[in-house]
């Protein structure tokens, strides 16, 4: 079998047996910038900078989210819990673009499966997102 086909399997049978979601994890490196000229073959970028892809070398081909009930015997158990931040710069406010609209569906599909997620602009953001967790009220 394949690794391609491994990786398909895992996800459906993930999705199934915990009602969780996973996503691909493609991680790579290219180049961004301003497209100064374009042939057949050749694209010449002006103001190039290089932008990485995925979480990085070493992280897993698959990332997912895996709904945790908590039960007796994991009482005193350390779980871990999913954590996405979207950071937006001081004074910005939601206005509902599409690219908004996707990071927004993003964050509430991470709450929706248990863990923690939200847009945030500044430290006390940060804190009052995870104020539940970490032993913070």
């Amino acid at each position: 079998m394949k690794e391609s086909e491994l990786k398909k399997r895992v996800v459906v049978l993930f999705r199934k047996l915990t009602g969780g979601r996973t996503f691909m994890n493609n991680t790579g490196v290219g180049h961004v910038g301003t497209v100064a000229s374009r042939t057949k073959s050749t694209i010449t970028l002006k103001d190039s900078r290089v932008q990485q892809f995925g979480f990085g070398a070493g992280s897993a081909d698959v990332i997912g989210i895996m709904p945790v009930v908590i039960t007796p015997e994991m009482v005193g158990k350390t779980v871990g819990v999913f954590t996405a931040i979207e950071t937006k710069k001081p004074g910005w406010s939601y206005r509902g673009t599409p690219h908004e609209m996707d990071q927004l569906n993003w964050l509430n599909m991470v709450k929706d499966r248990g863990g923690v997620g939200a847009f945030v602009q500044s430290s006390s953001d940060l804190e009052n997102m995870i104020g539940g967790y970490c032993g913070r009220e």
